[in-house]
C-alpha cells in the first residue's frame, strides 16, 4: 500500500502531466484581433540630445483566411520643450508559412534594396514581428514588436538592434479598445 507522501507525490506528478499541453500551446491569431491603444518610454542610444521619451502606441490586428494584417502607428514625444513630434505608421500583410506558427510578409521584397523583409510568430501568449533590413554597406538592422497579451489588452516589447548592438527599446501596454 502507498504511504502518504507517495500519494501526494502521485497527484502531484498527474498534475504537472495535465497541464503541460496546455501550457505549451499557442494562442490562436483570433485571441490577438482587435484595436489597441496605450503608451510606452523609449530607451536608446540613437537620440543625441534624450536617451528616454515618451511614445502614444496604436495597433489593429486582422486576422485572414491565410494569415493576419497588423496597422501600427507610434507617436515619439520631444523629451524637451520645442522637439518636434513625429508620427509613424506601417501596415504589413501575413501569410501562414509551411512552420506552424510562423507567418512570412504577404509582399515579396528585396532586402539587398534596403526593403524590410518581415516575418512573424506566435509562441505561447505573444505574437512577435521582426523586421530586417541590409543598409548600403552591408551592415543589419533586426527590429522586433512582441505583442504579449494581457488580461487587459497587451504589453509591448520594441527592440532595434544595428549589427548586433542595441539601439532602442521601447516598452509599453496597450489596453483592447475594440474586439
Amino acid at each position: 500500500m502507498p504511504t502518504m507522501p507517495s500519494k501526494r507525490l502521485a497527484i502531484f506528478l498527474a498534475l504537472v502531466f495535465w497541464c503541460l499541453p496546455a501550457a505549451a500551446q499557442n494562442a490562436p491569431l483570433s485571441d490577438f484581433a482587435g484595436t489597441y491603444q496605450g503608451s510606452g518610454v523609449a530607451e536608446g542610444r540613437d537620440n543625441v540630445y534624450f536617451t528616454v521619451t515618451a511614445r502614444d502606441l496604436d495597433v489593429t490586428i486582422k486576422p485572414t483566411g491565410a494569415g493576419f494584417d497588423v496597422s501600427w502607428t507610434t507617436i515619439s514625444h520631444g523629451a524637451a520643450r520645442g522637439q518636434r513630434v513625429s508620427r509613424k505608421s506601417e501596415t504589413v500583410s501575413f501569410l501562414a508559412s509551411e512552420r506552424p506558427d510562423v507567418f512570412r510578409a504577404a509582399a515579396k521584397v528585396e532586402p539587398l534594396d534596403g526593403e524590410p523583409y518581415y516575418w512573424a510568430r506566435v509562441a505561447g501568449r505573444t505574437l512577435t514581428i521582426y523586421a530586417m533590413t541590409i543598409a548600403g554597406n552591408g551592415a543589419y538592422e533586426l527590429t522586433s514588436w512582441s505583442r504579449t497579451l494581457t488580461r487587459t489588452g497587451m504589453d509591448l516589447t520594441f527592440r532595434r538592434l544595428s549589427d548586433g548592438e542595441a539601439v532602442r527599446t521601447v516598452r509599453g501596454k496597450l489596453v483592447r479598445t475594440s474586439p
